[in-house]
């Protein structure tokens, strides 16, 4: 897990090629829910391309990312890019890591299918 907290953090991120960016606020008792979400994930998948942003103290970058996706801000929301582009997006008591894994292995499938045709 890694922390953004510049706009160069997240163009680094987006450029990675498969990105999830959860978005929280440490004040928030749904951010504590999506956290221990993000935490199992990380226990499950502990190479998971998983980046941080705090709302509070990355506001600014925090609109960064709605301007970027047009989607809008939520917090806690986690958001899947693939290509530096939203694929798959998830707020509040939906951020489930069973939903988060089957997004990750759709892109992974996706991936594959790809490789395949080459």
């Amino acid at each position: 897990m890694q922390t953004l907290a510049t706009s160069a953090d997240l163009e680094a991120a987006l450029a990675a090629g498969v990105a999830l960016v959860f978005k929280n606020s440490m004040t928030c008792p749904i951010s504590a829910a999506a956290r221990r979400e993000m935490q199992a994930l990380l226990s499950r998948r502990p190479d998971a391309p998983l980046y941080v942003l705090d709302v509070h103290h990355g506001a600014r970058l925090s609109h960064d990312v709605v301007r970027r996706t047009s989607i809008a801000h939520e917090s806690p929301q986690v958001i899947l890019f693939a290509g530096g582009e939203p694929v798959w997006h998830a707020s509040h008591y939906s951020i489930r890591v069973a939903d988060i894994e089957r997004a990750l292995d759709e892109l992974e499938r996706e991936a594959s299918s790809v490789e395949g045709q080459a």
